[in-house]
């Protein structure tokens, strides 16, 4: 065997690209602006963006109808008994920053709570994690209070800054808890490690729980711990929900629009696949099969 260092090995070398013949000389690289193969990919994505378009412009005409979820009136419920008893109601927005997704649907949630709390007069206390996203839902509570027609009860000390340690944070909020004996307690947004440690001593103190977060690896303890949970999607849905701008509203429909329709293509390909391989079909059906194969 040739080593590689050994002058031989590039004797060699150099006689093999003598006897390349002159046809591999003359090639030269060339890119192809379109991939005839991947056709079907841009096919799904013209649907899609067809179906997410039609949806946005069907929104801005007509608000669509919704379903409402459990956990979304059961806060409405909670509220409203809050405020006939005299007990506030606590909302934590997690230990997520202004930028993460689960903040931004929080903040739409707590915009109706806000509201919902100013009407039947029951006291809302938000406590913060990160200051940026305190400052934001000043405004956002503000507004609340100006859409309930109650601007004159809103006070800045509504939402305040405790720490942007996570377990001071955690622990700041239980010590909030125990003295405030809230009667609702709302988790909305980024939730780690402190999830159970909140929830524990909410349900301790006997308030209504509902939480709401993208994390899978803390649903089980919001499950566990929670009257109510808003699970994955539930928790962006019942934002656009609170919300109800037409761009959100009109999004939610088109996602529920492409899931059954990616379950339909689905259903489709595997049985063209199946029935092809099965009843040997080389006519139609196995140009079905094809066209349908996404990869």
């Amino acid at each position: 065997m040739i080593r590689r260092h050994n002058p031989a090995f590039y004797a060699c070398l150099g006689a093999a690209f003598l006897l390349l013949p002159d046809s591999c000389a003359a090639a030269s690289p060339g890119g192809e602006w379109f991939n005839p193969a991947r056709l079907n990919n841009f096919a799904i994505l013209a649907v899609f963006l067809l179906v997410f378009g039609c949806s946005l412009l069907l929104a801005r005409r007509s608000r669509p109808r919704v379903r409402r979820l459990p956990g979304m009136e059961a806060m409405e419920k909670a509220v409203r008994s809050c405020g006939a008893s005299g007990r506030p109601v606590l909302y934590v927005t997690g230990v997520g920053t202004a930028s993460s997704m689960p903040t931004i649907a929080s903040l739409s949630i707590l915009g109706e709570i806000s509201a919902q709390c100013a009407a039947c007069g029951a006291r809302l206390i938000v406590p913060h994690y990160d200051p940026v996203v305190m400052g934001i839902c000043r405004e956002v509570v503000r507004k609340g209070y100006e859409r309930a027609g109650r601007a004159s009860d809103y006070s800045d000390g509504i939402n305040f800054f405790v720490s942007q340690d996570q377990f001071s944070f955690v622990a700041a909020v239980d010590g909030l808890i125990s003295r405030e004996k809230p009667g609702a307690c709302f988790y909305m947004g980024q939730f780690m490690a402190e999830s159970l440690l909140l929830t524990e001593v909410g349900a301790a103190s006997g308030a209504v729980q509902v939480a709401g977060t993208d994390a899978e690896s803390q649903l089980s303890f919001f499950h566990a711990s929670c009257d109510h949970t808003l699970v994955g999607e539930e928790f962006y849905a019942a934002g656009a929900c609170f919300s109800e701008e037409p761009l959100l509203l009109g999004s939610l429909r088109a996602q529920d629009l492409i899931k059954a329709l990616a379950v339909a293509l689905a259903v489709c390909a595997i049985a063209a696949a199946a029935a092809a391989e099965l009843f040997d079909f080389t006519g139609p059906l196995a140009a079905l099969r094809g066209a349908l194969r996404i990869f």
